[in-house]
């Protein structure tokens, strides 16, 4: 679906869906044009719909000037429209990645942070975990029950195993801090009840944060060491392939089409 500009000035009060205005997506720098994909009000609304409570929209349209001003990614989803970083009152981060992975199937990127919930809706497939402070890729976010009913005409449960690599990726979503946006969606009257039809089963419990563990790295002398930070993942310590190769003085390359280091 195209990506439609609008005027803050304007249309900042248009609805764009049932419950979503074009100001909660607008760039947090107060710039006037606002890019908003269809696609991704679309799918947004499937959440909303979905979990019975408000989306807060942290982080939508960047300026390619904000987005570098917050160290974002030059490639980012958010400064062509097509992203946002939500989260739900009540509802993990990680919950909201399972039904999205659900929605989008084996399209679009899908980022789970400790306090967010990254979505975008790219051609492509992109799927990581940062909840730990360290981005590594996964291949998918399993565990929404293919027997509920789903919102989604087409949407099919996404066949991926959320195995974790311990590469270093860079995702295209271009993420940094930019939770300056307060919360301008609200609950309308028939929405206080539980976020659960009856007969659900609960939303599954988001892991703990992974916990950062130093490693000492002896260089190829023999005497000398570096210290990495790692994070403990189900008792086994990782560190970023990257900084262990460089550390070793062999430098490295993402291939993010092979998903390969080189």
């Amino acid at each position: 679906m195209p990506v439609k500009t609008y005027s803050l000035s304007v249309d900042g009060d248009k609805r764009l869906s049932k419950n979503f205005i074009v100001r909660e997506f607008a760039c947090n720098d107060g710039c006037e044009s606002v890019l908003i994909d269809d696609e991704l009000i679309r799918v947004l609304q499937e959440i909303r719909e979905h979990f019975g409570v408000a989306v807060r929209v942290n982080s939508a349209y960047r300026t390619p000037a904000h987005n570098a001003r917050i160290k974002g990614s030059p490639t980012s989803q958010h400064i062509h429209g097509t992203a946002a970083d939500i989260s739900l009152h009540g509802v993990p981060p990680l919950a909201v990645c399972q039904y999205a992975e659900f929605i989008l199937n084996n399209k679009g990127g899908v980022g789970v942070y400790r306090d967010f919930t990254h979505i975008d809706v790219r051609l492509s497939k992109s799927r990581w975990d940062e909840r730990s402070g360290i981005q590594v890729s996964v291949s998918g976010f399993p565990g929404y029950s293919e027997n509920k009913t789903a919102l989604s005409d087409n949407g099919q449960a996404g066949a991926g195993h959320a195995k974790v690599e311990t590469g270093h990726v860079t995702d295209g979503a271009g993420h940094a801090s930019d939770s300056s946006k307060s919360a301008r969606t609200q609950l309308t009257p028939q929405e206080t009840g539980p976020a659960r039809e009856a007969g659900q089963e609960p939303a599954p419990m988001e892991p703990m944060p992974a916990p950062k563990t130093p490693v000492i790295v002896y260089k190829p002398d023999g005497v000398s060491t570096v210290t990495l930070e790692g994070f403990n993942m189900q008792g086994s310590v990782y560190v970023q392939v990257r900084a262990l190769s460089e550390t070793l003085g062999h430098m490295v390359d993402w291939d993010g089409k092979q998903v390969t280091v080189k």
